[in-house]
């Protein structure tokens, strides 16, 4: 086995030769970063089997980026809750939820549930 400063050399020479990003799409990226900060998501959505998934990804200011993820099955305690907090009432059923931080406090953009969610299918602001 090779010892890990052996690894190590290999991999910091492999990224080095690696192509740089230019100053204009650096620039662009920083640009992006910067519009996504304060800002959350949240995604619930009801499975095939009746489990509830649920994401929520937020950007905090500084470029910190974090994302989490759980499941509720039809057997836990505060199914039936989540199933009305989300309103999903069958497979396929879709939450979304957008917020931005301002002023120190989230404030909703977007909500959207699926008996909220018009015929075209567009979404409606909270």
């Amino acid at each position: 086995m090779a010892n890990s400063s052996d690894w190590f050399d290999k991999l910091t020479k492999k990224l080095a030769s690696e192509p740089r990003c230019t100053d204009e799409e650096q620039e662009a990226f920083e640009a992006e970063r910067k519009v996504m900060e304060g800002t959350q998501w949240e995604w619930a959505q009801m499975q095939t089997n009746g489990d509830i998934s649920v994401r929520t990804t937020q950007h905090a200011k500084g470029g910190q980026h974090g994302i989490g993820d759980f499941v509720v099955s039809p057997d836990d305690a505060g199914y039936e809750e989540a199933k009305q907090y989300y309103g999903l009432s069958k497979p396929g059923d879709t939450y979304h939820l957008q917020q931005k931080w301002i002023d120190g406090k989230w404030v909703t953009e977007l909500e959207e549930r699926p008996e909220q969610r018009p015929a075209d299918g567009k979404a409606k602001s909270a």
